[in-house]
């Protein structure tokens, strides 16, 4: 076989020297996030990191013990006495997916350290991702450099070692504005679909999730393209979205909103925009905020000079997160900025 012929069998087989370097990627960055914990005693520390750590774990106790256990029975009347013995379940304060598949692990390993475990795979993978993206089309010192940015934001590194939703719901976010910017690019229905799926996904992980409703306004903005906004497959892939997150918001809202922090209106979006504009710049670092300001400049100017890597979708991505979390007034927290990293280590 020639090396043309292989590259053509490997292409058509769906694995490429690309998929390889992802691959490695993201074994690299995994490695070193499960290094960090270690080195920092993350599976042997009894003490909790964050205020929520414990009401994430214990609502993923709660659904691994119903299924185990009490399978059939009243799930209402089961929450209800689990949080006389544990009262630190919060379903309902959060959307469930994060706590449903810390659940599923608990289901498959038994064990309750595979829960840091996961916070080592999906911080990985916030650095892998972008690592990835951006070797595509920059080789891999740069894709090395972007995911090195990625891991030293002290937020992220941080989170390794907490049982908390924000790196995995960064994760949701890659994934979906990767999927929309294929969308874009496409303009096809298996496009549409992994954007409906991811974006949920993400929705119903966390709900500042919801600022994936600005990406597309954001995005085509700065392509100068809104027409496609209300192109059918959008239209079809909002309502999927909408679908599937929407009505558990609509059931829980007066639940998540008894823990907001502040009221809504522009006096909480005043002190939290500067709050959160500088917290965004201090994880990025001066030179990533040089470079993501940068390409942010670049994808104005000329918003179609470069398809082989689409800065403003990865742009848009980063802004519509730090909009939502200046809109709802939940808190003001220096992590609440992690799902906006990785898609900006892409532009930084």
């Amino acid at each position: 076989m020639t090396p043309e012929a292989g590259t053509r069998s490997a292409t058509a087989s769906g694995w490429t020297p690309g998929s390889a370097q992802a691959v490695g990627f993201a074994l690299l960055f995994i490695a070193v996030a499960f290094a960090a914990q270690l080195l920092s005693s993350g599976y042997t520390s009894d003490q909790g990191q964050t205020a929520d750590e414990a009401a994430h774990f214990v609502t993923a106790l709660m659904m691994f013990d119903y299924v185990s256990h009490h399978l059939g029975a009243n799930p209402l009347a089961f929450a209800k006495t689990y949080y006389e013995h544990f009262p630190r379940v919060a379903i309902g304060h959060w959307p469930p997916l994060f706590e449903a598949l810390l659940a599923v692990l608990f289901t498959i390993a038994r064990r309750s350290w595979v829960a840091l475990a996961f916070q080592a795979v999906v911080t990985g993978l916030c650095a892998a991702l972008p690592a990835a993206t951006t070797s595509r089309r920059f080789g891999s010192a740069m894709g090395v450099l972007a995911g090195l940015i990625v891991l030293a934001v002290p937020q992220l590194i941080f989170s390794v070692n907490t049982v908390m939703a924000d790196n995995f719901l960064a994760v949701l976010v890659f994934a979906s504005a990767a999927a929309w910017s294929r969308l874009f690019r496409r303009r096809d229905w298996p496009s549409a679909l992994l954007f409906s799926v991811s974006a949920a996904a993400a929705i119903l992980t966390k709900g500042s999730g919801l600022g994936l409703a600005f990406l597309p306004l954001i995005h085509l903005a700065l392509k100068r393209d809104i027409r496609f906004l209300f192109d059918r497959k959008v239209l079809v892939s909002a309502a999927l979205v909408g679908l599937a997150s929407g009505p558990w918001y609509v059931l829980t809202y007066k639940m998540q909103a008894t823990g907001f922090v502040y009221a809504w209106g522009l006096s909480y979006s005043g002190v939290a925009l500067p709050r959160f504009a500088g917290a965004f710049a201090l994880a990025l670092g001066v030179p990533g905020l040089i470079g993501f300001l940068w390409s942010g400049a670049l994808a104005v100017r000329s918003p179609l000079s470069d398809e082989r890597l689409d800065l403003a979708a990865f742009l848009a991505a980063a802004l519509a997160m730090l909009a939502i979390i200046v809109i709802v007034p939940a808190d003001i927290d220096n992590r609440y900025v992690i799902p906006a990293i990785p898609v900006a280590a892409v532009a930084a």
